[in-house]
């Protein structure tokens, strides 16, 4: 199985057709389930056929996938071209990639062959297109549902005549889509040190051999970063060692309905683990490639242990326990200290105010509750426009997939409940406030909420509380509009 090393060019023609011809039969399988109306607009609608269309989806993309790489030199000849080709600097675009990826979430329960296939080149590039188009059509579904899950109010519609096609209806969905289409990374700064890096690798280290000679035998083939080397008598070695478990991709971590739905799922998410396994000849082997491990630790040393997560396993591993809390209060406040180095020139700030002259934020009850106020992370008094921000900054993950918005939305729900708590005391508390900034007109003015985080947050647009990335903060203090966030 081999493919040219630059086909763009001439796939996009080919990956358009398949698209139209999937929307066609996605429309008649619809209208089968008795969706047979020629435009639907609300949630109780959009959902359920968004959820056909997407098990519809996926059970075809695994079909084409077991039919496509019938054997471990098709399977070989595929991880070359992903780790060839894998990398931020690609040029392929990104839909590329999730498609690799996601056939690489499936490759552990097919049944392969040492055999080489006969299928022709011109087969697997028509092959390889029909996938692509649906990891196109598939994450236009899985988008719609997850904004219409964030959404409370009608935001898109579905159309079906012999096609399906989806409209969207509201300016900031459609300006953020167009943002993401440009960059898969909205995100102010990477926080991670280098010295975090190498303290990882070294616990790594310490704690599994077997790890270090991986690493050892992965360090021959960087400059062939794509070759494909077998590490079977490694990992067999490894029956008690949680590292290598955790970083090792087997039938047991197949689902991909949640590898689509969940992208950042430490069980599921083939960048956490770059140990493959394969079953060839009903003979379970394993193997990887240098640019699976490097892109794997780069993953999990900045997208991953800075924000309070391990591999599945590592916990029990003390070291690592200990490394992921340190390196996740050291993220958090270097963070912080940005945030105070974009607004403190310009405004009158305090950060970590834990309480006021000899009130204590950390012991008052909220009322009727039996929660604490707790630690204000910034207060920005704006004299112009009369505002007293109360500011809690959150250091939030890169966002590589809309369907990873959707969490969001539970997660800042909770934290909504927090800052409200603080809002409401610095309101009740004026006078106290003025004290500590020395300001004699301090009842004149009002009290706003709002989150600052590290990249872009959908659930935005619908919140309680702005919340607003790192690099737009200035911009919305000034003008008070969500909006302000699109790129």
């Amino acid at each position: 199985m081999s493919f040219p090393r630059d086909m763009q060019n001439f796939m996009d023609d080919i990956i358009d057709n398949f698209y139209a011809g999937f929307a066609h039969l996605l429309a008649c399988q619809i209208k089968d389930e008795g969706f047979t109306a020629p435009e639907y607009n609300t949630a109780e609608e959009i959902i359920p056929i968004c959820n056909i269309a997407i098990n519809c989806l996926l059970n075809t993309f695994e079909r084409v996938v077991s039919e496509l790489l019938t054997s471990f030199a098709d399977v070989r000849e595929f991880i070359h071209i992903y780790s060839s080709f894998s990398n931020p600097t690609s040029k392929k675009p990104i839909i590329f990639r999730h498609t690799c990826r996601y056939i690489l979430s499936i490759l552990p329960k097919l049944k392969l062959t040492s055999e080489r296939s006969s299928r022709s080149d011109e087969h697997n590039i028509l092959e390889l297109c029909k996938l692509i188009a649906l990891t196109k059509l598939l994450h236009t579904f899985i988008q719609a549902k997850s904004i219409q899950i964030i959404e409370n109010t009608t935001c898109l519609k579905i159309e079906i005549n012999s096609f399906i096609g989806i409209e969207y209806t509201k300016h900031n969905i459609i300006a953020l889509n167009s943002a993401l289409g440009k960059t898969p990374c909205l995100i102010h700064k990477n926080f991670a040190s280098e010295d975090d890096f190498k303290r990882l690798m070294s616990t790594l280290e310490d704690n599994s051999p077997v790890l270090k000679t991986l690493l050892d035998y992965a360090a021959q083939f960087i400059r062939k970063r794509g070759d494909i080397f077998e590490v079977t008598r490694e990992v067999g070695k490894t029956d008690n060692d949680p590292i290598i478990s955790g970083l090792t991709y087997t039938i047991e971590n197949v689902n991909f309905y949640e590898t689509v739905h969940s992208p950042y799922n430490i069980f599921h998410r083939t960048r956490f683990r770059p140990i493959l396994q394969l079953n060839i000849d009903n003979e379970i082997r394993y193997f990887t490639t240098s640019w699976m491990i490097v892109e794997t630790f780069d993953e999990l040393s900045t997208n991953l242990i800075p924000y309070g997560e391990l591999p599945k396993g590592w916990e029990k591993v003390h070291d690592l326990k200990q490394l992921c809390k340190d390196v996740t209060q050291q993220v958090g406040k270097l963070f912080e200290d940005e945030v105070f180095k974009v607004i403190n020139p310009k405004y009158s700030v305090k950060r970590n105010i834990s309480g006021f002259h000899n009130v204590s934020l950390k012991k008052q009850v909220v009322p009727n509750t039996k929660r604490k106020v707790g630690e204000i992370d910034f207060i920005l008094i704006d004299n112009i426009r009369k505002i007293i921000f109360v500011i809690d900054a959150k250091c939030t993950k890169t966002k590589f997939y809309f369907q990873s918005f959707t969490n969001d939305k539970s997660t800042f729900e909770d934290y909504s409940i927090k800052l409200s708590d603080k809002v409401e005391w610095i309101a009740s508390h004026k006078t106290v406030v003025g004290k500590f900034f020395r300001m004699n007109n301090i009842n004149e003015f009002t009290v706003e909420g709002l989150f600052v985080t590290n990249s872009l947050i959908y659930y935005n647009f619908f919140s309680v509380f702005p919340i607003i990335p790192l690099d737009k903060l200035i911009r919305y203090i000034e003008t008070l509009d969500r909006m302000c966030v699109i790129p």
